[in-house]
């Protein structure tokens, strides 16, 4: 409660879709809201105890709209949380064991066109460009294999989680850039394929009748989708339905968007990202933390070794970075 004073859920959820608005608009000044958050979610007492425990990393249990909060996003006199912690956000999946992080190949997927009116993806060719090695002297980041469009199939999902280079031994990514639709319930909520088709998460969690499953993927990136948002009228338990299933079908940790950011910004994150997974062998959360942080004023986005003539500026506000949550199961 902000200075001692008890505040209700609704006004709370106001002042969380307040400041969802302000980081939508990349001229904006979200940092009061933040601020504001930070003051009722982060009191001096908490804030106190977190700072004498003296650990890095914050796991986030939460319940109704603030599943939908961009807490990288909040700050204090110190600045931005993400800049303290590295935050995942925890689910009721359990898990076999720890994601090690070795996480040896990837298989991306991407849809480009606009189906059902939700819109063209035109940035996710770049996006998956810069992440997989297909061939020699690709620019990618992980070697693997990338399917676009026609070729983002049932099948070709199915195929590509059943590989024989996916095991427990050689954990691998499946990265999804595409459109996600969450809706009231598990049949109305789906992943939008690269041919038009829908996946519902019913479908995912009963294995297409084609023996689907997530065995040895560390790390399954729902990207460039809109896909950790429900709207107003859902509470974000979708969301952390569909990265249950996910886990309970063998994926370690799922990585998905609170909004559709940037095509070029969003590509460059998720190289960071993925450069700090694969080289510096780096949990998915780490990962991404240090990804975001790259974002922050004076931080390089560009990941090492790129091209020293390449140039990318002005993606520090936090529309840019702060949508992308992980989600974890228990061990």
């Amino acid at each position: 409660m902000p200075n001692g004073q008890p505040f209700s859920e609704a006004a709370l959820n106001t002042k969380i879709n307040a400041f969802r608005g302000a980081l939508s608009h990349q001229d904006g000044d979200p940092d009061p809201l933040g601020a504001a958050l930070f003051e009722i979610l982060f009191p001096p007492a908490l804030n106190e105890a977190m700072q004498k425990a003296g650990g890095d990393t914050l796991v986030l249990s939460l319940d109704g709209q603030l599943r939908f909060l961009p807490f990288a996003a909040l700050r204090d006199k110190d600045g931005y949380l993400i800049e303290r912690f590295t935050l995942t956000h925890a689910t009721e999946a359990q898990l076999d064991g720890p994601v090690d992080g070795q996480m040896g190949r990837i298989s991306a997927f991407g849809a480009t066109r606009d189906w059902e009116n939700l819109g063209p993806l035109p940035g996710v060719a770049l996006e998956l460009d810069r992440l997989v090695i297909s061939e020699v002297g690709d620019n990618g980041v992980v070697p693997g294999d990338a399917y676009f469009d026609d070729d983002f199939t049932r099948a070709s999902f199915a195929d590509a989680l059943s590989s024989p280079d996916r095991s427990k031994t050689d954990l691998g990514i499946v990265h999804l850039a595409s459109h996600f639709v969450l809706g009231p319930t598990q049949d109305q909520s789906f992943l939008l394929m690269g041919d038009g088709n829908k996946l519902s998460v019913s479908e995912i969690r009963q294995g297409l009748g084609i023996g689907l499953n997530f065995n040895g993927v560390g790390l399954l990136t729902l990207s460039a989708c809109n896909t950790a948002y429900g709207g107003t009228d859902n509470d974000g338990r979708e969301l952390e339905s569909f990265a249950a299933v996910a886990q309970q079908k063998g994926a370690g940790a799922v990585v998905a968007t609170l909004w559709q950011v940037g095509d070029i910004s969003n590509a460059l994150l998720m190289e960071r990202m993925y450069d700090h997974l694969i080289n510096d062998q780096a949990t998915p959360a780490q990962a991404l933390a240090s990804a975001q942080r790259a974002f922050l004023p004076g931080g390089n986005i560009l990941r090492a070794g790129a091209d020293p003539n390449e140039r990318y500026s002005g993606a520090s506000h936090p529309f840019y970075w702060a949508p992308i949550v992980v989600l974890e199961g228990a061990e």
